[in-house]
């Protein structure tokens, strides 16, 4: 049987793999190592960049926009104002952790090794990007799905992959949407 809110918990399992890619990235960056990061490393951290460009924020932006008025709207009285205690601070790390990368991706950009405040700092955003995600999975996600009817689930689960298809198309480019023209003249080609 597939979990209840499954787009949120593989969202964070790829915060987790990705903040695990850049450790390596930056391990063997560090300038102990000779030959520099393996293929492997290199191509995984690079995917991780991306990945930490691409859809950080978005998937913040859908927790706040989807997922916490949802949990609020499911219950009532006295447990609302706790979650919106919750949920300001949840924004608040989210803030927190989106000025962190902002501040590591000039240095991950460049293929220098790693300087120690770099790799201190990488530690120190996938730490704080893994205390986060556990949280959310030990607790915010647990209540949710605890909290809210299957109908409410089930829209938010909706909305939640409405959302990830309208970032994957902004992330595509417009010609790929759009079928080839064909050339004016036989054997050329338009631009």
């Amino acid at each position: 049987m597939r979990r209840p809110l499954f787009p949120l918990h593989v969202a964070n399992a790829r915060i987790q793999r990705h903040g695990a890619a850049l450790r390596e990235l930056v391990r063997g960056l560090d300038g102990t190592g000779a030959a520099g990061p393996s293929a492997v490393a290199a191509h995984a951290g690079a995917a991780a960049v991306r990945f930490f460009d691409r859809r950080l924020a978005a998937h913040h932006a859908r927790e706040e926009q989807f997922l916490f008025p949802a949990l609020l709207e499911a219950v009532a009285g006295s447990d609302g104002v706790c979650l919106r205690s919750i949920g300001a601070g949840l924004a608040a790390e989210h803030r927190e952790i989106e000025m962190r990368w902002r501040a590591l991706r000039a240095g991950l950009a460049s293929a220098e090794p790693a300087s120690p405040p770099q790799a201190s700092a990488v530690e120190a955003f996938v730490a704080l990007c893994e205390r986060h995600t556990a949280c959310e999975g030990r607790e915010l996600l647990p209540m949710a799905e605890r909290l809210m009817s299957d109908d409410a689930i089930a829209g938010l689960e909706r909305a939640l992959r409405h959302s990830l298809c309208r970032d994957r198309l902004a992330d595509s480019p417009n010609d790929a949407l759009e079928p080839p023209r064909r050339s004016a003249q036989p054997g050329t080609r338009q631009r």
